[in-house]
């Protein structure tokens, strides 16, 4: 599903729930979990992403965005409309 991530932490309301989506939606691999910690990573990437809870709640609001290198974007977000993602902005050309 995605070529590269890059290391990122991101402090979350519900662990649980979050663990749920980037494990089973997002099909990233656990690398390390604790208590109060886990790390995804992709199979020959070095990079991770990690999820830590958030000690003060901020609902609604987002602690931090990733971003994902794919082959084709397009393709790559019908299947995860597929999957009940929901995107919040259209596809477009960015100058990046």
């Amino acid at each position: 599903m995605f070529k590269r991530l890059g290391a990122a932490i991101l402090l979350v309301e519900d662990l649980e729930k979050s663990i749920a989506f980037y494990r089973d939606t997002l099909e990233l691999e656990i690398k390390n979990q604790s208590q109060d910690w886990v790390e995804f990573k992709k199979e020959g990437q070095s990079a991770v992403l990690a999820l830590h809870p958030a000690h003060i709640k901020q609902k609604g609001l987002s602690n931090m965005l990733v971003g994902f290198s794919v082959s084709n974007l397009e393709s790559e977000c019908k299947k995860l409309e597929g999957k009940h993602v929901k995107f919040y902005k259209k596809l477009s050309q960015e100058s990046f």
